[in-house]
This record gives structure tokens, sequence and C-alpha cells, in this order.
């Protein structure tokens, strides 16, 4: 399972509503690249699971700019909007249940603690554009057996240009 935190979007304030605002320049760009990454570290999703908010909505298109030839309607999931773990992992395993390859992307804190809860990894503020991929070796409806493959987040001098190799940890 790939769970992805939403890229950095524009701020709110008096004129939008929350679920309205859509990616900084910043975001499409960590986006794009985050897709390049998940390229070439991962295998292309089966399912893709995004909640309604404008800026996940994008998030996931710019990250499947990455996959040419990949045909994949993500499924809008208005449960994921600023959803609790709990809620995260109950679509994350009933999507698990169907396919191999799933990716979630959702909002803060419900993003880290997700991990947390998930595989017992602990990232601090888990920042935008931020991804993990967790393996399950059995499927359990706890989900509390998970292990951390992969963890990268951009480094902000990094995703200004065009998509590189470098920032995987």
């Amino acid at each position: 399972m790939t769970l992805l935190r939403h890229a950095e979007a524009h701020g709110g304030g008096l004129t939008r509503a929350d679920r309205d605002r859509p990616l900084s320049e910043a975001g499409i760009g960590d986006a794009r690249y985050l897709g390049a990454v998940l390229r070439a570290l991962a295998p292309p999703p089966q399912a893709v699971y995004t909640s309604n908010a404008l800026r996940t909505r994008e998030t996931v298109t710019h990250l499947l700019d990455g996959w040419p030839g990949l045909v994949l309607e993500p499924e809008i999931d208005p449960d994921l909007y600023l959803a609790e773990a709990a809620t995260i992992w109950d679509v994350a395993y009933s999507a698990l249940l169907q396919w191999d390859h799933v990716w979630i992307c959702a909002h803060n804190p419900g993003v880290t603690e997700s991990v947390e809860h998930l595989c017992g990894n602990r990232i601090e503020q888990f920042p935008p554009a931020g991804v993990v991929r967790i393996l399950f070796e059995d499927l359990l409806p706890s989900g509390t057996n998970g292990s951390l493959l992969f963890y990268h987040a951009p480094e902000r001098a990094l995703f200004r240009g065009p998509a590189s190799a470098g920032g995987v940890a």
C-alpha cells in the first residue's frame, strides 16, 4: 500500500472553502516529482483512493502523469477528507482485499497517525507530498502488522525543476 499526503496547497483565507483549495505551484512540482519517484520505486497502482478535497484530487492527477500509459480513474471517497487513522485503514483494507497495489491520498493528522498505527513508525508532522509504502505479509483487519518499505518527503530545493532521482530514504 502507498499512503501519501496531498502536496502543498494555497491557503484558504476567506474566499474559498478548505475543500476547494488548489495546489500551489510548488505543490504541483512536488506531485509531479513524486510521480517520478514512485514510478522508479513501486509497481503501478491498481486502485487509487482520494478524498474529495481539490488538493488531493490534483495531487493524484499529477502523480499519475508520471505513469505514461496508465489509465486509472481515482476513486473519490468523501470519508477520506480529514479522516482519522481508523477511517483511512477501513478504506485501505477494503481495497487491499481486492488489489495488491493501492494508493491512498489523504490529509494530516490522519496520515501521520496511520503510519504509526499500521507499521509502528513515527514520522513527525508528515509533510505535504510525503509518501510511505507499507507491506502487509498477511492482511489483518487490525492493520497493525505492516512493514515500512520506504518513506520519501520533499526537500523544497529539489522540487522546483524537472524530476531527478535523489531524496529517497
